[in-house]
């Protein structure tokens, strides 16, 4: 290619179709002012169009014929000549300018660009320098410009500098760069959103099992976020443990969606307006699956998820409002609502078969839609041995002290109150036993008034709420779960893991975990008598301890452990997606082969590998 250009002009070059908002008409009214300093200037117009005859007739007028030419249409292969036999590339255009591809090119070949404030030329002159930017698309401004421009390129080290910051900028539009980010941006399109909707933020067995779950899902890539009722809305929201998993889920850097209409007590008021609440949010952020726990979290949020047309909704159980702990009414109301429910989403999660069995008694759902995922702990947490020689001293409890302890929030239906009485029925007979009670809640001050009644405030201790509860079930002798309604019992896994004795109730899906005399035993719900007998049992047999403790360690397998929940968890997820959409889930890869696919230019960035003289003179 003979460009035929000389090397002793200061060439200028803008490649355009000649049409009128490219501006070239301001462009070639701005060089009688360029010519007036730069005698040497020339501006060549790459390209062709239906202004050419009026560009010709305003060149004669301006009589810039000698500093001005038209080089007309060219083909892609013989611009990036053009391109580095440059001095300097403007970009003038007045409107329309989406991105400004031709000043890209122009950087690539390392040739510095000029252009005006408009579209996408404003945007990538600001990040590279923004004295390169024009103040306006008036002449006035286009010959400012372009004479400071080629002052800076005149001077030693600078014009040399200008050169190689625009070719290791061009390099960042790269198109192996820009396939790239492409391709994130459909890796991040295709990463699915996950709502997980909590009734209250509290540190729980459903709270803690909800949180391994969006640990496991965070960790696998899948976008993770929370909702539920904001601390201050709680009535005891003021103790650590009512707050307690905000500030976990924030440290797995999981977003909090506070829900400021959500209740745990039934208030058709404050549930409409969650049921809106979350509808918005759902809609707003077009999350891909809605996982809901708990019974009002489960009923609000399955029925808002459908009305905003989630994609895929679960619902995990961990247990059922209408248990004979609550008043009649409130079990026939929700009996009813969770039947209605389980018609709005894709599948119900148990954490037990007890769980299970109840629900297809009480026929809620389809058995087809059921799913049975275990609630998990971090077993590596509570099977590694600890020594608990100063946690015992630091609660005041000797070498010969025995430790029994529950490890629960302070509320009703975890049995803290029976607890307590077993243990004044039995203490007498075991003076070095003590009871310490690991957890906090609104029973907090109740049960410590019942402690004095029972005259045991010298061998009971409440340990508060605690986050080192691994070490705190390594100290105990004996772990003990005595609820009155329980969806599986975290605290009996745990305990399980750490190879403690556990005595549990025959509730919920604690008969899943304990088989009675095998790893643990088992006592009837709300029986004292019962209670306070295995205490003595477990208290006056070292070596049946141990045994159990070993035995229930033993057959504690992965079906427990947190990671493999969070795994099954995200394989129904996908399951459910498939069905649902089945191979429209492939998109998003036929985009990414297509968009690292070769393009037509991708040899811009080699271009500039001459100086400006040889390839002139070419």
């Amino acid at each position: 290619l003979q460009l035929q250009l000389p090397a002793d002009r200061a060439i200028i070059l803008t490649v355009r179709n000649l049409v009128p908002r490219m501006n070239l008409e301001a462009l070639i009214s701005a060089m009688p002012a360029v010519v007036a300093q730069r005698p040497d200037a020339l501006l060549l117009i790459v390209g062709d169009g239906p202004l050419r005859e009026r560009l010709e007739a305003l060149i004669t007028q301006r009589q810039m014929s000698a500093h001005v030419q038209l080089v007309g249409a060219l083909k892609d292969d013989a611009l990036p000549g053009y391109y580095q036999a440059a001095d300097l590339f403007i970009m003038p255009s007045k409107a329309l300018e989406g991105f400004g591809l031709a000043t890209l090119e122009a950087l690539a070949c390392g040739t510095p660009a000029v252009g005006t404030p408009v579209g996408g030329t404003q945007e990538l002159l600001k990040q590279l320098d923004v004295t390169l930017l024009c103040k306006d698309t008036q002449p006035e401004a286009l010959a400012y410009t372009i004479l400071k421009t080629l002052q800076r390129l005149d001077r030693i080290g600078e014009g040399e500098v200008l050169y190689r910051q625009a070719r290791v900028f061009a390099e960042r539009f790269s198109v192996p760069a820009m396939a790239q980010r492409v391709e994130q941006v459909y890796a991040e399109a295709a990463r699915v959103r996950v709502l997980h909707v909590h009734t209250l933020p509290v540190i729980s067995g459903s709270g803690l099992s909800t949180l391994e779950a969006m640990r496991g899902q965070r960790r696998a890539g899948l976008r993770v976020e929370f909702a539920c009722a904001p601390p201050e809305e709680l009535p005891d929201g003021k103790d650590e443990q009512a707050s307690g998993l905000v500030e976990l889920t924030l440290a797995e850097h999981i977003a909090i969606r506070p829900l400021r209409w959500l209740r745990r007590a039934i208030h058709p008021g404050y549930d409409l307006r969650a049921l809106h609440e979350l509808w918005q949010l759902c809609r707003r952020q077009r999350y891909t699956v809605v996982h809901t726990h708990n019974s009002k979290a489960g009923i609000v949020g399955r029925l808002a998820a459908r009305l905003a047309g989630v994609p895929v909704i679960v619902h995990t159980v961990h247990g059922f409002a209408f248990h004979d702990a609550e008043a009649g009414w409130r079990r026939v109301l929700y009996r009813a609502l969770e039947r209605l429910a389980a018609h709005w989403c894709d599948r119900l999660i148990f954490i037990s078969q007890p769980l299970w069995d109840w629900a297809v008694q009480e026929r809620i759902g389809c058995v087809e839609r059921f799913a049975k995922i275990y609630s998990g702990v971090d077993l590596s947490a509570y099977r590694t041995p600890l020594d608990t020689r100063a946690l015992r001293a630091s609660f005041g409890f000797g070498p010969e002290a025995l430790v029994i302890g529950e490890v629960a929030k302070l509320w009703e239906g975890k049995g803290h109150a029976l607890l307590l009485r077993a243990f004044a029925q039995m203490s007498p007979r075991w003076p070095q036993a003590r009871l310490l009670i690991i957890g906090d809640g609104p029973l907090r001050q109740p049960l410590n008034t019942l402690v004095q009644e029972l005259q045991l405030a010298d061998r009971v201790v409440f340990a508060g709420f605690r986050t080192d509860v691994p070490a705190l079930t390594h100290l105990l002798d004996v772990a003990v779960l005595p609820s009155l309604f329980e969806g599986l019992g975290r605290a009996i896994l745990e305990a399980q893991a750490a190879g403690k004795p556990i005595i549990g109730s025959r509730v919920g899906g604690i008969p899943d975990l304990i088989e009675d005399g095998a790893n643990g035993l088992l006592i009837s719900p709300g029986s004292v008598e019962e209670l306070a007998a295995a205490l003595e049992r477990l208290c006056a047999d070292e070596a049946l301890r141990r045994q159990l403790g070993r035995t229930a360690q033993q057959r504690l397998d992965d079906r427990f452990d947190s990671g493999r929940m969070a795994a099954q968890i995200i394989a129904l997820y996908e399951a459910v997606l498939q069905q649902k959409l089945g191979r429209c889930l492939a998109a998003p890869l036929t985009l990414l082969a297509i968009a690292a696919a070769p393009v037509a230019g991708s040899a811009w960035p080699e271009a500039r590998a001459r100086p400006r003289e040889e390839a002139s003179s070419s």
